[in-house]
């Protein structure tokens, strides 16, 4: 099918025409990309358009494209963040708001987390940390009649109860008790996770993109070494606490390959991190991990009557006896 007929999931005929004359555009000089969940993506050579898929997602649309222009008033360094060229209500065009987005260069890094060593990816993951202390440097207030309330967005309850709930010796102790059947720590073992968590309390909120991973992170390669040029679609930002920043379970399985090296990767990404944000010494480098052996094992207790856990590619029990051993490891130190 031609890329005008494609053009019809997102237009009627003379709203085709009449996009094609304004932009002077030919069909044959668009790519599509309609995997996104919330919009449609026509590509052109120097520029971006970006439709919404429905009501809702026009609401996601616009709050993307407010982040897109109050991050390119702020952010200036580091790394490309889309910028945005014009925004238009015009439905000779599309029914709903669309938005004209520079284009980045760069292939998306799904294409590579495979060919890289443990080493390479640890080295990577640094850099992607750079990128997202960047964004975390700009101060939340900046967006405040952007994003508004937070709460609009959908993200963790017990996740955010591990970092803001006042009895936060309650909660630990109501999750030991779900996970004592499975995973046995000591009083010493949960006091350590309690002071890891505690630490995290010292941070403030700042922007969270909510949803990187390897699709949405363009990287390019020089002499074989990736560099970063552009992390795309915002329209789940909300403003929180860094950690959401950090979450494995927004990438594909591939990382999961590698879920005996999550202290390696976090640590380190972590520790960059603090470093560029001047945390370093305030926050404790071991944190992230500890914040995440806890919530990942809520997930899996979710999943307790299926025959494989998704992020694990093993069943239940023997994905407990691995996190046991994950906690041995990390309250070790």
């Amino acid at each position: 099918m031609g890329t005008s007929n494609c053009l019809n999931a997102i237009m009627n005929s003379g709203q085709i025409q009449k996009f094609l004359k304004l932009y002077d555009l030919t069909a044959s000089d668009l790519t599509l990309n309609f995997s996104g969940y919330y919009k449609h993506v026509v590509i052109a050579k120097d520029k971006v358009f970006l439709f919404a898929r429905n009501e809702e997602a026009a609401k996601r649309l616009s709050r993307e494209l407010d982040i897109y222009e109050t991050l390119s008033k702020h952010l200036h360094e580091v790394v490309a963040i889309p910028k945005l060229i014009e925004r238009s209500h015009d439905k000779e065009v599309h029914y709903y708001e669309y938005g004209v987005v520079s284009k980045i260069s760069g292939e998306e890094f799904s294409r590579y987390i495979l060919k890289l060593s443990d080493d390479e990816l640890v080295a990577f993951l640094q850099k992607l940390s750079v990128v997202i202390a960047s964004w975390h440097n700009v101060k939340t207030s900046n967006f405040a009649s952007v994003l508004g309330d937070s709460t609009e967005i959908e993200y963790d309850s017990f996740g955010e109860k591990l970092i803001r709930d006042n009895d936060l010796t309650s909660t630990l102790a109501q999750w030991r008790a779900q996970i004592s059947s499975y995973i046995t720590l000591s009083d010493t073992q949960m006091n350590k996770i309690e002071s890891a968590l505690l630490n995290l309390r010292k941070m403030d909120d700042v922007l969270i993109h909510w949803d990187v991973h390897e699709d949405q992170i363009l990287v390019e390669s020089n002499d074989n070494v990736l560099q970063i040029t552009g992390v795309l679609d915002w329209e789940g930002a909300f403003i929180g606490h860094p950690v959401w920043e950090f979450n494995f379970a927004e990438w594909g399985l591939e990382i999961w390959q590698r879920i005996d090296r999550f202290k390696l990767l976090r640590q380190a990404m972590w520790r960059k991190y603090l470093e560029e944000r001047n945390l370093s010494g305030r926050i404790n480098e071991n944190s992230l991990h500890i914040f995440y052996l806890v919530q990942e094992t809520i997930w899996t207790l979710k999943q307790i009557n299926k025959s494989t856990i998704n992020f694990t590619g093993q069943p239940f029990n023997e994905t407990m006896k691995i996190y046991q051993r994950y906690f041995e490891e990390a309250l070790s130190d």
